[in-house]
């Protein structure tokens, strides 16, 4: 779009303070910029950490990195993607660096920047609110807490063989699904007949069982403390399931399952320190150990002679290790199939104007994750016009602890000041991303 236009967004105004729905000016699209209407979003942990002051530091922002939607403008070097299109988004990447051009995009040496910094490319920031304060936004290139986005077009993958609903679905397929997926495909590449611990059982978690599953793992085991999951991780592809609550020794349990000998890989989804360390006891010897979870300053303590003895591998993964455009129709339609009747609408009341997701961090402070719309919206009429005639699409993807995915949509007139709370509180200190 040659043109500045107003939409609305999702906006974390500083940190820790709750979201807020608020209406925004987009600016004019440089040449590598394109501009998508979301259809959905999911909430990833990565959002709750910046919420809460971790990795990012420009407030306020607008958050938001699972995102699908339809291209509305595109600037004028866009290449990979056109108006009308279907697009998954995911994470940008320059393709310049030498990570990118060896088929590495995910560590990419200017990511932080990119996803992180809240800037566009020229380092500019992007959105302004209506009182003309600027605003932080392309978060992994698209932040999509947002009814329309300005999104680096790096971050976009054409899906126009997917339905509405299927893009309802695959949404976090560009940060969750892919993460866990590739993590066992990519970084593990897991064989068949090989042995498998997935500690946490959230969208990253899931995803790694059913990588697993796909590559032919004999022993897929989830660890989780929370039965639900952990019922639904037997229907996702687990064979088998271990509640630390319940179990007064995991690593036993493991072996026990494993002949003794522990198992070939182990993701950690966590953050956990403490988890992370026992997915390193977990493997056996010359085992495999893909670490994705993280929360800040977690540490992983481990005997250098322990690593010598057993040649444990600890691995990083960022996204997957994956390049997203080359995620197959064959896994998109595989997921869609697997999940699609896990899915329930959990909220269509227009009197609603607040949705809560708790978790709890490892220091047992549970956190709250608001989407509101401020006071001064809801009692000001000329801030917003004729508030009864004015919608904001609110498509977002819970990933709770009793559920894969509840999807919550609906469009919610600004009207009525009062809330719900939409989510349910993990009975433990520990659940996955």
């Amino acid at each position: 779009m040659s043109e500045s236009f107003t939409t609305t967004a999702i906006v974390c105004p500083a940190v820790n303070a709750p979201f807020e729905l608020q209406q925004v000016t987009i600016p004019p699209l440089q040449p590598h910029e394109c501009i998508v209407e979301m259809i959905a979003s999911g909430i990833c942990h990565t959002d709750l950490t910046c919420q809460a002051g971790g990795l990012i530091s420009y407030w306020p922002i607008v958050l938001g990195h699972e995102g699908s939607g339809i291209v509305k403008s595109v600037g004028a070097s866009v290449k990979n993607v056109k108006p009308g299109d279907k697009v998954l988004m995911s994470f940008p990447s320059c393709q310049e660096c030498r990570p990118c051009k060896t088929g590495r995009p995910s560590y990419c040496v200017k990511s932080l920047d990119l996803s992180f910094g809240g800037r566009r490319t020229d380092g500019t920031l992007p959105l302004k609110g209506k009182e003309g304060q600027e605003i932080g936004a392309q978060f992994f290139g698209q932040s999509s807490f947002a009814k329309d986005s300005l999104v680096n077009a790096i971050s976009c993958v054409p899906v126009n063989f997917l339905s509405d609903e299927e893009m309802r679905q695959l949404a976090p397929l560009g940060c969750g699904l892919q993460t866990g997926s590739g993590a066992v495909f990519n970084t593990l590449q897991a064989k068949k007949g090989e042995t498998i611990a997935v500690f946490g059982c959230g969208g990253v978690g899931f995803g790694a069982m059913w990588a697993a599953k796909i590559s032919g793992c004999s022993t897929i085991i989830a660890v989780d403390l929370a039965e639900g999951r952990l019922e639904l991780a037997k229907q996702l592809g687990a064979t088998h399931a271990i509640n630390p609550l319940k179990t007064k020794d995991v690593i036993k349990a493991i072996f026990d399952l494993t002949d003794g000998y522990g198992v070939d890989l182990a993701v950690e989804t966590t953050g956990n320190d403490k988890v992370l360390r026992q997915a390193c006891d977990a493997v056996c010897a010359v085992g495999k150990v893909a670490v994705i979870g993280a929360s800040p300053n977690a540490t992983l303590h481990y005997e250098v002679g322990e690593f010598l003895r057993k040649g444990t591998q600890v691995m990083g993964v960022c996204m997957g290790a994956c390049t997203p455009p080359t995620v197959s129709p064959f896994e998109k339609n595989l997921l869609t199939s697997s999940t699609s009747h896990n899915l329930s609408i959990t909220i269509a009341r227009d009197s609603f104007l607040l949705i809560g997701y708790r978790n709890s961090s490892k220091q047992k402070m549970s956190r709250k994750l608001s989407i509101q719309c401020t006071t001064e919206a809801l009692l000001n009429p000329s801030s917003y016009g004729d508030r009864s005639d004015i919608k904001v699409l609110v498509c977002i993807i819970f990933l709770l602890s009793n559920h894969f995915m509840n999807s919550v949509i609906s469009q919610l007139p600004l009207r009525t000041p009062n809330s719900i709370y939409a989510g349910t509180e993990p009975t433990s200190t520990i659940s996955g991303n």
